[in-house]
């Protein structure tokens, strides 16, 4: 496959084989039916076949990730654990060692307001698998689908500081896009981070779903990715770190990577401060 999105090759055919439970016959030889089949991909899960003049749209099916009637399918296939790559190579004092991990714990579909969103947390470490009090008090996740940009976009509580957020494209295991760190001094994380490349550069970003959304919602021999090890819930009495900066700079001369115009940053920009709201009143945190 060429780039890793086009397939084609000529369509060969044999004629007047052995019928299901009889003797062998020898078929008749291979000859090509004259027309080249090609498969070309637009996502990682859609894409075009064409054959003999004819294109034909193909599409991944979505087997039963997502299945709540009235939620947009880019919401809910996101329940799970995921594994998530960084590239910093372009931001300084990080040559030596340029990738940089996060996981997250989405294991909520909260459907009671606008928009539709999963929630979850930041685990304490990358074994556990499961939001814990200390998880969801410190650092909880908001994600939701926005239908203008067609991303959708992860809030994770990184410190008291500041937010990370990512926006991203999913298909059904893995997605790609850019994350940025955000204060949390800013008014709209769209127009004033996500948005603002001149002083919030973009970090590339790359993810992988490593539990599956079984395992998440509690069935302790659903497939993760370190094996059948039955989640365990932890407490920490340890305070969330709150005097480190994560607000990066880009290296010198370097230009950081941009995305296509936002068609409707209001209405992004809506979503995002309703997801933030809703983070900030959520029953699932203590009152600590």
């Amino acid at each position: 496959m060429a780039d890793n999105a086009f397939f084609g090759a000529p369509l060969y055919r044999r004629d007047n084989g052995t019928c299901l439970g009889c003797p062998f016959v020898s078929p008749s030889p291979t000859y090509a039916v004259g027309a080249n089949i090609t498969v070309e991909f637009d996502t990682e899960t859609t894409g075009e076949l064409t054959w003999a003049g004819r294109t034909i749209p193909v599409q991944r099916h979505d087997y039963y990730l997502s299945r709540t009637p009235g939620v947009d399918p880019k919401t809910e296939l996101w329940l799970g654990e995921w594994q998530i790559v960084m590239d910093f190579i372009n931001i300084d004092t990080f040559e030596d060692y340029p990738f940089i991990g996060d996981v997250l714990v989405l294991d909520l579909l909260d459907t009671s307001g606008n928009p539709d969103f999963v929630e979850g947390c930041r685990p304490e470490d990358s074994i556990v698998g499961v939001c814990d009090q200390f998880a969801l008090d410190n650092h909880d996740v908001a994600l939701f689908y926005s239908p203008a940009d067609g991303t959708n976009i992860i809030t994770v509580n990184d410190s008291a500081q500041g937010w990370f957020v990512y926006e991203v494209e999913v298909g059904l295991y893995q997605f790609d896009g850019y994350m940025k760190s955000c204060p949390k001094s800013l008014t709209n994380l769209i127009t004033q981070c996500l948005d603002n490349n001149a002083t919030y550069p973009r970090i590339p970003v790359r993810g992988w779903r490593s539990a599956s959304r079984a395992y998440i919602e509690g069935d302790d021999d659903a497939p993760n990715a370190g094996g059948n090890t039955p989640k365990a819930e932890r407490t920490m009495s340890a305070s969330p770190d709150a005097s480190r900066s994560r607000i990066f700079r880009p290296k010198a001369g370097v230009v950081a990577p941009e995305r296509q115009p936002r068609p409707d940053v209001e209405s992004t920009s809506a979503l995002m401060q309703a997801a933030l709201e809703r983070m900030a009143g959520s029953d699932r945190k203590s009152s600590r």
